[in-house]
């Protein structure tokens, strides 16, 4: 899966290495990579915003927008990823998300969106009520972010109970900034671009470089989605 994902995202223009944000398994994630990418290690795994803190240290200057994906949805497209940047880079937003309407949207976060058609806050289903839950629209787990605004914004995310710092909490952040958070829907959600929320991946692009960050765990309910983060030029 990771494979297709690098694909994808020099496909989409970022280039050239990623630096690819190792969690479980990092061993055998290393090895498949080669010299296709620079890997960084997270340990403890302390989450998401961990993971995509740690991926930014491989972020060079001059980079605009930071792509942030998963690195276990084989069915992303490069038409996608760069999509996103456009639209984050575009609408000037701190945070722009891929979202998908599923027919089951049990166990994927709910995207809650305002008057004005942007994302307000990720809400995950087990802290979800139930007008939420009837919510249909779900978090891909793909983002874009300002990449001068990603730094601060990372560093103050809170720990949850079980001591995570999870980066959907940063289209909260934003809408708190009033920076604001744009969505984007994608077109072929059938094709499994909702289909990824296991473990993450995170990627990155100074002018035309990446970072990312990939694990090799399964993809079952209620894990994290592998992450990565990918700046874009402008």
């Amino acid at each position: 899966m990771l494979d297709h994902v690098l694909a994808a995202l020099s496909d989409a223009g970022v280039a050239p290495s990623p630096v690819v944000v190792t969690g479980h398994g990092a061993d055998a994630v290393e090895a498949m990579l080669g010299d296709r990418a620079v890997p960084v290690r997270q340990e403890p795994q302390r989450g998401t915003a961990d993971a995509v803190r740690l991926g930014l240290a491989g972020i060079r200057s001059g980079v605009s927008t930071i792509l942030v994906t998963m690195g276990d949805v084989p069915l992303q497209s490069a038409e996608l990823l760069a999509r996103l940047a456009r639209e984050r880079e575009a609408s000037g937003a701190a945070v722009a998300l891929v979202s998908a309407r599923v027919d089951d949207p049990a166990e994927y976060g709910r995207v809650v969106r305002g008057d004005d058609g942007g994302a307000t806050a990720i809400v995950e289903e087990a802290d979800a009520d139930d007008a939420t839950r009837a919510i249909g629209e779900v978090n891909a787990g793909i983002y874009a972010f300002d990449a001068a605004w990603l730094p601060g914004a990372v560093a103050r995310v809170e720990a949850s109970a079980t001591g995570e710092l999870y980066l959907t909490d940063l289209v909260a952040l934003a809408v708190t900034d009033g920076r604001g958070a744009c969505v984007v829907l994608a077109d072929d959600a059938g094709r499994g671009h909702d289909r990824g929320l296991g473990r993450p991946i995170v990627v990155h692009q100074p002018v035309r470089h990446v970072v990312a960050r990939g694990a090799v765990q399964p993809v079952t309910a209620g894990q994290q989605p592998l992450q990565g983060a990918v700046g874009r030029p402008i």
